[in-house]
């Protein structure tokens, strides 16, 4: 059983964000497809960062990525032994997929019966893929699976 202590899991997480910024600078300035993977780390990088961002200034400071990070080992050491075992790892992503999943069926029942119609489920998956066809011509062709520009490429969101 792999054990890691709090202390070791906060610094190794500060570095692990911080290295991140810098690779993905990297590898963007070095290849042409770079942008596209770049953005999808700082997609990511914002995604785990902000959330820390407990001053809500806009950045994040590296007393707020020990106070994130700890707050997090705290979640995941559900025993509260000190230690995170890979088993509590794998209950705490567990957790969190289940969580995706209630969120992704709530999106989709648009009556909001607690339950997704099989015309619910269909609607959902007609208005994903129609999102998809971004000239609106019909069809999905293989420059339209390509990353976009933006979060939505203007787009609004569906609630």
């Amino acid at each position: 059983m792999v054990k890691i202590s709090r202390k070791g899991l906060i610094l190794a997480g500060a570095v692990a964000v911080l290295a991140t910024g810098g690779i993905a600078a990297a590898y963007a300035a070095q290849s042409h497809h770079g942008h596209h993977w770049a953005q999808g780390r700082m997609h990511w990088m914002e995604s785990m960062l902000m959330p820390m961002d407990s001053d809500k200034d806009g950045s994040v400071s590296r007393a707020e990525i020990e106070s994130g990070t700890a707050a997090k080992a705290t979640e995941i050491d559900a025993d509260k032994d000190g230690n995170i075992t890979v088993d509590e790892v794998v209950a705490y992503r567990e957790k969190q997929r289940l969580q995706r999943l209630a969120d992704e069926i709530k999106a989709m029942d648009s009556d909001s019966d607690g339950k997704v119609s099989v015309a619910e489920y269909e609607a959902a998956q007609v208005w994903r893929l129609a999102r998809l066809d971004r000239d609106g011509n019909g069809t999905i062709d293989p420059q339209e699976l390509m990353p976009r520009k933006g979060p939505h490429d203007g787009m609004p969101h569906r609630q």
